[in-house]
């Protein structure tokens, strides 16, 4: 029977926040808040070591709060309406756009963001130049995937290599797990 998979649900905000004298419905100033950033390699590793396959991560889309960010162009919320001082996660005002609190830098939040995709893109690129990427996407048969490489290495170690030096992956945004190669055929029905 194939495991089930095992969600660790992370929100940011708290999971990474280095104050340990948070007290209950403290201002941002006084409890602080953990970054996106701060959500490592070696932290999702941690995770991994405790039995889970995949990390939901909760409270990254901006969501309404109390904190004041008009410098920065953003709206603030009727304080009447938001659940605590830093809101609720589940409580979305732009699904276009991160939570300021988990930036390191407000104005930068989306650049940050966006980098991080960039070296994943650049990162792809190389691996298809080197001759190291055969397919990527989304399959038919693999649920909860975002995406799958096919990657042509070498060896187990070579491909795992590979992936560790993924800029998402070592950035702590994204984990991986390799799966040996295994052809479509009429017995597992073609893969599908």
């Amino acid at each position: 029977m194939e495991q089930k998979p095992i969600i660790y649900q992370l929100i940011p905000r708290l999971f990474t926040n280095d104050n340990e004298n948070c007290v209950p419905h403290g201002t941002l100033s006084r409890n602080g808040s953990g970054k996106l950033n701060d959500i490592t390699a070696a932290v999702l590793q941690s995770i991994k070591d405790l039995g889970t396959t995949h990390v939901w991560l909760t409270g990254v889309i901006e969501h309404a709060q109390k904190s004041d960010y008009t410098e920065y162009g953003i709206l603030r919320d009727n304080p009447h309406v938001v659940k605590g001082e830093a809101g609720s996660p589940y409580a979305i005002k732009d699904y276009y756009d991160i939570d300021p609190d988990i930036a390191v830098s407000v104005p930068d939040r989306m650049a940050e963001f966006e980098a991080a995709v960039e070296r994943h893109v650049e990162n792809l690129r190389a691996l298809d130049d080197q001759g190291h990427l055969e397919l990527c996407g989304v399959f038919k048969g693999y649920p909860g995937v975002a995406g799958m490489y096919i990657l042509r290495a070498e060896s187990l170690e070579a491909a795992e290599e590979l992936c560790r030096r993924e800029p998402l992956v070592a950035e702590g945004f994204a984990t991986y797990k390799l799966k040996a190669f295994q052809p479509a055929n009429q017995g597992n029905h073609y893969l599908l």
